[in-house]
């Protein structure tokens, strides 16, 4: 991402990029204990806990997955760089 950008926009371009990954991983750690919490009975015993545990990781697997295929079928656009 950064690098089909003026050198210019270096700085935004990896701040937003930054930010973004950041709010990506706490939105999913969000969601991923709110899965496992909404089990009541994870709450019980170390057995129990397994159950929603497994579900999340299920859940974050399908997603690595998911954002493989698309990172594999994608395209990147080519780098055109001015002669400096």
């Amino acid at each position: 991402m950064v690098a089909g950008l003026p050198v210019a926009q270096a700085g935004v371009a990896a701040s937003v990029a930054t930010t973004s990954r950041q709010i990506g991983q706490s939105l999913g750690v969000a969601v991923i204990g709110s899965l496992i919490a909404s089990h009541p009975a994870a709450l019980a015993s170390a057995k129990a806990f397994q159950t929603p545990a497994r579900l999340g990781w299920l859940t974050i697997t399908g997603m690595r997955v998911a954002a493989l295929v698309v990172a594999r079928i994608s395209k990147a656009p080519k780098v055109i760089r001015p002669p400096s």
